[in-house]
């Protein structure tokens, strides 16, 4: 089985998608904003109700403190994007960042297990695995995590076979 399609005069790889989503981040943005809006409307009132200006004050350098807690998470948040998707051909390739690795570069191919999974019954697949996907770097090893759809698990593990990339299994503690 090939891992590229061809389509017309071109041909595609197959695409993983990741399910694994960081939803912390967004959700430390969304309460950093929302305790800048409150901390502006407070001193707003406060100073209406003739209020020390320096409670004002207070009030507004938290504001622009949550703001500013904001915008650098927005910027890590750029820096460091998830991968959402893995692209399987003749090398690994990562679209939100564009990075392609090659086959030689891929070291392994983890699929992480925990002590709940050893009692599944084996008729049934699981619904969604965890993988880690070794890479080699000049700086070194980096590694991506993965949630995948069964079926997304079979078809990396088949690539990985077709490509003597080394493939294990990682235990960890649930």
């Amino acid at each position: 089985m090939s891992y590229r399609r061809d389509v017309g005069n071109y041909t595609v790889p197959f695409v993983i998608r990741n399910l694994k989503f960081r939803r912390w981040p967004t959700m430390v943005m969304r309460i950093c904003l929302l305790g800048s809006l409150v901390c502006c409307v407070a001193a707003v009132i406060l100073l209406r109700h003739r209020a020390p200006l320096v409670f004002g004050v207070l009030l507004m350098f938290s504001a622009l403190l949550g703001v500013g807690a904001a915008l650098s998470i927005a910027c890590f948040l750029l820096t460091n994007r998830q991968v959402d998707k893995l692209l399987l051909g003749d090398a690994l390739e990562t679209p939100p960042k564009k990075s392609r690795w090659e086959i030689d570069d891929v070291k392994s191919i983890q699929f992480v297990s925990n002590s709940d999974e050893d009692y599944r019954e084996w008729d049934h697949p699981a619904p969604a695995r965890d993988a880690l996907i070794i890479l080699r770097r000049i700086q070194g090893v980096r590694t991506i995590s993965l949630l995948l759809s069964s079926s997304d698990a079979s078809r990396l593990r088949e690539w990985a076979r077709q490509n003597n990339i080394q493939v294990g299994a990682a235990e960890i503690d649930a």
